[in-house]
């Protein structure tokens, strides 16, 4: 196990998120941004977080599930539902993919499947395919809190496991807990 105390921020119409920690070797800034990411500040040139799961991703995940319902608004995607529910640890859930639009016009399926609550109405499931592997990415979204008056619901835990293909949770690989 390994805790840390790291700060989000986070930039839901730029697509983006910064994150930033002060760990026992030095300062850490990565952000992710339109998709790409960079490390701004470490000591270490290789700088990777203490789990199983790519900076890169994570940092993709936190900001999917934070920023959901802006996600659809983005005009170089499009986002179709799936005809058949699923269930989620009991919950009924309706998948919607995100498919990206081409330069030839046509769609790449990104392997990004957004998972919307069928009773809470919440995208507060996101699944992330793997290129030729069994296992999918899973992000959850948990305790969802209203930010001050201004209407915004945001998670107050987020946990990111790695699950089986039928989606059955199997290894939390990070939790991480929101104080605002």
């Amino acid at each position: 196990m390994y805790l840390t105390e790291q700060v989000h921020r986070i930039y839901p119409w730029s697509n983006s998120i910064r994150i930033s920690a002060e760990e026992p070797e030095d300062k850490f800034v990565c952000q992710l941004s339109r998709g790409e990411f960079s490390v701004l500040k470490t000591a270490e040139k290789d700088w990777t977080l203490p789990v199983e799961i790519k900076a890169k991703t994570f940092a993709r995940a936190v900001l999917d599930i934070m920023t959901a319902p802006v996600r659809f608004l983005d005009k170089s995607a499009v986002y179709s539902e799936r005809r058949q529910f699923t269930k989620i640890e009991g919950q009924i859930y309706w998948p919607v993919l995100r498919t990206v639009k081409t330069e030839q016009g046509d769609g790449a399926e990104e392997g990004v499947i957004f998972c919307q609550n069928q009773q809470s109405s919440l995208i507060d499931v996101v699944w992330y395919s793997s290129e030729g592997s069994d296992s999918l990415l899973t992000v959850r979204g948990y305790n969802y809190t209203q930010i001050k008056d201004n209407g915004i619901v945001l998670p107050r835990r987020v946990e990111i496991f790695r699950a089986s293909s039928d989606g059955v949770l199997q290894k939390r690989l990070a939790k991480i807990e929101y104080h605002w």
